[in-house]
């Protein structure tokens, strides 16, 4: 029996509503931490998903009717059509806890499917972890990000633990092996599930304003280079940055509304977190301690100024600029983009060339100085060895398509 199963008044008010809420949260959070063995930090599945059962029926049904949803913030602020097999399924254990629903449930959390955590109609889902709730070892087969609002929060990976902090927006790719955590019981820590096909879309589409980042993000989604995170810390002097705050703000808003256009209204705020971040921290990504390119912070920023200035860059003004050897650099680029630096430069070249071609009609003449060519004889020979066309026919949507 908890505080809240002792005289519990229906809330006057939204404001009233949201502070027994927050009550209830810590309250939650408590009898987790009674029910949870020593100071185990993560749980395997069949533990994790006995403590929650136990939890479900430690509360009266009222309360219980909130804790439905484990990882969502609570059923009764979501409209009825909201609630997927997910839901369903927890009504069944918390009425008629059998073996079989249990099994299910524990199934259900070790491998986190988008058809039980996103519906039909929507490609963004987004939530709040449980305060105090401890995390459990899982897989989504959808793409998971992870904003940090207020508080801490904690990552666990099987070779590395991430200490999230406020501002912090963590990316976990389909099929890593995962658990997060709110351990402060007045954090707040939103994750939003995206289905694959939509996250790459919007993902490719933001980051093709960086052909090189581009290609080495196109090499971790193709599983040439597993990684299990992307990182971007968007704080500042421990202050948050107010519009990723209010972006998620406004995406959550959106969930919990569901007006019509909901989901391309998430997949727009979405893109513009996106945006957002590679627009203001693209030099400060952060990568797993075992990332197969040995990616470190300042990576970020090399390709960040050989985008900037491939036109004319050259191996000797990165060595002057960041103090890396010729081999280390070339090492750098060959890891990350699976492409020599000679290689890099022609195809950021060749894009550049590609979308002035469609885009202006301007001449060749100028688009092979634009591009960091001398004269249009030699940018049209290596327009036509690298696309397959030459520039003219291009301009005219006279396509090919290369051997590999």
């Amino acid at each position: 029996m908890n505080a809240f199963d002792e005289g519990k008044k229906e809330p006057e008010s939204r404001d009233d509503y949201m502070r027994q809420k927050e009550e209830m949260q810590k309250e939650y959070g408590r009898i987790f931490r009674s029910l949870c063995s020593g100071d185990c930090e993560i749980l395997e599945n069949d533990d994790y998903i006995a403590c929650m059962i136990r939890t479900a029926q430690c509360l009266k049904e009222e309360n219980a009717r909130e804790y439905r949803w484990q990882a969502f913030e609570t059923v009764s602020e979501l409209p009825q059509s909201y609630r997927t097999p997910l839901a369903q399924l927890f009504l069944e254990v918390q009425s008629e806890p059998d073996q079989d629903a249990q099994k299910r449930l524990q199934e259900i959390f070790r491998v986190q499917q988008e058809e039980i955590f996103l519906q039909n109609d929507s490609s963004i889902s987004s939530a709040f972890l449980q305060p105090g709730m401890l995390p459990h070892w899982h897989k989504n087969n959808y793409f998971d990000i992870i904003y940090v609002m207020e508080g801490e929060s904690q990552c666990f990976f099987r070779q590395e633990k991430l200490e999230l902090v406020e501002g912090d927006v963590l990316i976990v790719p389909p099929d890593i092996e995962h658990g997060e955590g709110v351990r402060d019981l007045d954090g707040r820590t939103m994750t939003s599930a995206i289905r694959k096909r939509t996250f790459l879309e919007i993902f490719f589409r933001v980051f093709s304003g960086n052909p090189l980042l581009y290609s080495f993000f196109q090499r971790i989604f193709r599983g040439e280079e597993e990684i299990s995170y992307i990182l971007f810390h968007t704080a500042e002097k421990d202050k948050p940055d107010m519009t990723v705050a209010r972006l998620f703000d406004h995406l959550w808003e959106e969930q919990k509304c569901k007006e019509k256009y909901h989901s391309e209204m998430c997949e727009t705020i979405m893109n513009a977190i996106f945006v957002h971040l590679l627009r203001y921290y693209e030099q400060n990504l952060v990568f797993p301690q075992d990332c197969k390119a040995n990616w470190k912070k300042e990576y970020a920023k090399i390709f960040w100024y050989i985008s900037e200035n491939y036109r004319s860059v050259t191996l000797e003004e990165l060595e002057d600029r960041f103090h890396y050897s010729r081999r280390q650099l070339i090492r750098i680029v060959q890891n990350a983009t699976g492409k020599n630096f000679k290689d890099v430069i022609r195809d950021m070249k060749m894009e550049r060339a590609k979308m002035l071609l469609r885009d202006t009609t301007l001449p060749v003449e100028r688009i092979a100085m634009e591009c960091g060519y001398e004269n249009a004889s030699s940018f049209t020979r290596i327009f036509k060895q690298t696309v397959g066309v030459s520039p003219h026919a291009y301009r005219h949507g006279i396509f090919v398509t290369l051997p590999q």
